[in-house]
């Protein structure tokens, strides 16, 4: 997947010091998920961003909300906003005073978070009661009633996107286009892929065969394969040589080689507590790239190892594996097998020949570092997610201690700016927290 930069409009790069007024004016209409709006709060709140975004087209005239006048006259403004999530923020200083769970509806567009119990703000009740997702606020505040949560404040910010068309007098439209926030983090997202490579030209072989995304293990190798293109971006911009975006002229195609090479490992996998096999049947562990993945039913991924392990494995291991299911012993039954899977990424070429060959080749454990959640610390800063996986402990064993890290799903936050002078960010408390950008995001 390869795509231009995003350059969308951000929202209030101008912010005035005095509040600009919420208040329509006759040559100014709305419409909200394609439907015209005549509410006169909406149409007040309309006002404001329309003033908002002429404070951003005009930062060395507009300094003041009373400069604004001049610009207004004779002035034609369109407003129209999309649905686009919602997002739950809790104060970092919280009145101590708060008795009982409140939440106060708001809106977050670019820079811009407003909230409805600042003075002068009008509209933004009526418009969680029209953009999805619809009452977002009193949804919210129900869940926080039937929680055990001590009393708490949060503010319920919905993501919307945004176009205003102005037509001055005597003069062209022009059109403004501001994305929401969940818009851009999936631009983010589809930039993050394969470090902007163009997915055509790139392939990913399992077993001497491509696979493709019918197949259970395409998704885990199509991230690896996009971690790995990350780290070798990182690295040339470290070292200030052009990354494999720049220089696609020079090759052909990019290859993840899943399984360059293979290391097996066996250990004895007890209860502490009463020495009887800690999952009561043999287990299968695959290594992938720094991460270790139990082959347990309830892995969400279990066709995907199992699609790799099948594909990779000698046949004596097989045949090991499916005596351990048989037995009886006790000893059999706590043995725990882990296949370490090696990965290899090569950039090919073609020579005079038109033959393919490999200009570059990289193992992945040159390109991760030592740990994976260093790795994802990494990755978070070179492709805009932020990630922080947990390190999940298997049961200790009696006499080689294994511990299994599962990878975790990447979480993603944001911190936002008040037009007032106060300080929101997001809410520790996940169990209350609904509709998050996390959710919508994880896979585009």
């Amino acid at each position: 997947m390869s795509l231009p930069a995003p350059t969308p409009l951000v929202f209030c790069t101008n912010p005035l010091e005095d509040d600009l007024p919420f208040k329509a004016w006759a040559d100014l209409s709305l419409e909200i998920d394609g439907q015209p709006e005549h509410n006169e709060n909406l149409l007040n709140l309309a006002g404001y961003l329309v003033r908002q975004a002429l404070a951003d087209q005009h930062p060395e005239r507009i300094k003041h909300p009373r400069d604004i006048d001049s610009v207004l006259y004779g002035l034609r403004a369109h407003v129209q906003l999309h649905s686009g999530g919602s997002l739950d923020l809790g104060e970092r200083n919280p009145d101590a005073e708060v008795k009982a769970h409140q939440v106060t509806p708001g809106l977050i567009i670019g820079k811009l978070l407003i909230a409805a119990n600042e003075p002068g703000c009008v509209g933004l009740e009526e418009l969680h009661e029209r953009l999805n997702p619809v009452n977002a606020a009193g949804n919210l505040l129900s869940k926080l009633q039937a929680s055990d949560l001590p009393p708490t404040s949060l503010i319920c910010a919905l993501l919307p996107g945004m176009t205003i068309t102005l037509t001055p007098a005597f003069s062209d439209s022009q059109t403004l286009t501001y994305p929401s926030h969940l818009e851009i983090h999936q631009e983010q997202l589809k930039q993050a892929e394969l470090a902007g490579l163009p997915q055509e030209r790139c392939e990913i072989v399992l077993d001497g065969e491509c696979l493709d995304d019918t197949q259970p293990a395409y998704g885990i190798a199509y991230e690896l394969l996009s971690l790995l293109l990350l780290l070798l971006r990182q690295r040339a911009h470290e070292s200030e040589q052009p990354d494999l975006s720049k220089r696609q002229q020079e090759w052909e195609r990019v290859r993840l080689v899943i399984g360059s090479d293979l290391h097996y490992d066996a250990n004895y996998v007890l209860d502490p507590k009463t020495y009887k096999p800690a999952y009561g049947h043999p287990v299968r562990c695959l290594k992938l790239s720094g991460t270790q993945r139990l082959m347990l039913p309830a892995n969400l991924d279990l066709p995907a190892l199992e699609q790799i392990w099948d594909a990779l494995v000698h046949e004596s291991m097989h045949v090991e594996w499916q005596r351990l299911l048989a037995s009886k012993e006790i000893e059999d039954q706590a043995v725990m097998i882990t296949l370490e899977v090696g990965c290899k990424l090569e950039i090919l070429a073609r020579d005079a020949n038109q033959q393919l060959h490999v200009l570059e080749s990289y193992r992945d454990n040159e390109l991760l570092p030592a740990s994976v959640e260093q790795t994802t610390e990494e990755i978070t800063t070179a492709a805009v997610l932020e990630a922080a996986p947990d390190s999940v402990q298997a049961q200790p064993l009696a006499t080689d201690a294994a511990k299994v890290e599962q990878q975790a799903t990447p979480a993603v936050g944001e911190r936002k700016r008040p037009r007032q002078s106060g300080s929101y960010g997001p809410l520790a408390l996940a169990a209350v927290v609904v509709a998050t950008l996390a959710a919508i995001l994880i896979r585009g």
